[in-house]
């Protein structure tokens, strides 16, 4: 009943498989039954001795699997020396960390994409308390992160813009909405700027509003376009 794919291993062979190893492999367990257990293991990223006999030796590895279908995937092995039928044998638990590893993929190249941004990005609490601001807000604004982190985002007030406008975009990211507007903000050097933002609430898994996030452009040379006009 395992959620990890077991083998009991005698030396290299596969002596016995639960049924998360047949639905991991796509073999059954009498094609596995008498086989190496690098069928399926690439023998490379071995790196112990498959007939370790040390007294509770356990080892962890990280290694690439192939399947009857020929597709790889990504495993974790979790080896320990175990007894079965009265004799000295390995014991491997096997998970597939193939979705982990695309989804640790994902969420860094979608850091970086934040990181590397041409626009600013700025992560708040529910209460508009800076969490967290990309390079480019710091070069548009002045701040450094460590000055605006805890900050309220008031920060960037230039106190120009109508009371209703804050309280028409408070009313919709706190209803679950997307809010999209311009307002002049203020540098740390108390220069006045425009941009153009979107805000948005984030959930949780249970679709609680956990925190906002604003992506900001700037669009000053925009606005002067327009009043010369």
């Amino acid at each position: 009943a395992s959620n990890e794919a077991v083998f009991v291993v005698d030396e290299d062979k596969i002596v016995e498989v639960n049924k998360r190893a047949e639905l991991m492999t796509g073999y059954s367990e009498l094609e596995l039954s008498g086989v190496s257990i690098f069928s399926f293991i690439e023998k490379e990223h071995w790196i112990v001795s498959l007939d370790e006999k040390s007294r509770n030796f356990r080892h962890k590895i990280q290694a690439i699997g192939t399947k009857k279908d020929g597709s790889k995937i990504d495993v974790v092995v979790r080896i320990k020396n175990s007894t079965f039928k009265g004799k000295v044998i390995c014991l491997l638990s096997i998970r597939d960390v193939s979705n982990y590893k695309n989804t640790k993929t994902k969420l860094l190249k979608l850091s970086q994409s934040v990181i590397q941004s041409p626009v600013s990005v700025v992560v708040t609490n529910c209460e508009g308390d800076i969490e967290y601001v990309n390079p480019k807000f710091n070069e548009l604004t002045g701040y450094s992160l460590e000055e605006v982190i805890g900050q309220n985002s008031r920060i960037l007030s230039s106190g120009n813009n109508p009371t209703d406008l804050y309280e028409s975009l408070w009313k919709a990211i706190r209803s679950g909405k997307e809010w999209r507007g311009e307002i002049q903000n203020k540098k740390k050097n108390g220069e006045l700027f425009w941009e153009f933002e979107t805000i948005s609430p984030i959930k949780d898994e249970r679709g609680q509003i956990i925190s906002f996030i604003a992506v900001k452009e700037d669009i000053t040379e925009r606005k002067r376009q327009e009043q010369i006009k």
